[in-house]
């Protein structure tokens, strides 16, 4: 079960009080809620010269007469995706761009913020979105998706996957979807 924090000053908070967490974040191998300790930072590179934090690693601990398992967890800010370079924000606008009926190309560059970079990162995403399609419908949990027009569409997986993006964004619930499921 990943966790998300919405600023890195909440994080701290959260890693500050480990041994007062709720029972239900135990450590999925061990079972055990009071074995927690900071470990450090996970950081993803913005750029070629500077790195930002992403969120933070506790450990639950078998050293200093604590029992636990010794397996790692990461706690994330709520703009980044697990195992993706580009944040949230990104992905969540060229998703929008597509649609609002932009095709592929024009939608990832207008979601970047320049065209730099060939499209083929935005194939990637619709590819792992379109095997996540299964997981995407059950959490809309209802067989009515939205007819949308399909004006820049080229390919029958967007005419698929699409409709249920849009009905997944209109509950609100896209940016958790995406969190837990686009890895």
């Amino acid at each position: 079960m990943q966790l998300f924090f919405s600023s890195l000053q909440e994080l701290e908070r959260f890693t500050h009080s480990l041994q007062s967490l709720p029972k239900d974040n135990t450590c999925e191998h061990c079972n055990r809620n009071d074995q927690w300790v900071s470990h450090g930072y996970v950081y993803k590179q913005r750029s070629l010269d500077k790195r930002g934090i992403a969120g933070k690693r506790i450990v639950c601990a078998r050293r200093f007469g604590k029992l636990g398992c010794g397996r790692t967890r990461q706690l994330y800010l709520n703009n980044i995706v697990p195992k993706r370079h580009y944040l949230l924000s990104v992905i969540l606008t060229f998703i929008a761009e597509l649609i609002r009926g932009k095709s592929v190309q024009p939608a990832y560059h207008q979601a970047l913020g320049h065209d730099h970079y060939s499209p083929r990162q935005a194939w990637r995403w619709l590819d792992a979105l379109m095997q996540r399609l299964p997981l995407c419908r059950l959490h809309i949990k209802s067989a009515q998706e939205s007819q949308l027009p399909h004006a820049g569409w080229r390919t029958n997986r967007q005419k698929v996957l699409l409709p249920s993006l849009k009905a997944l964004s209109q509950k609100e619930s896209l940016q958790t979807y995406l969190q837990q499921a686009f890895v």
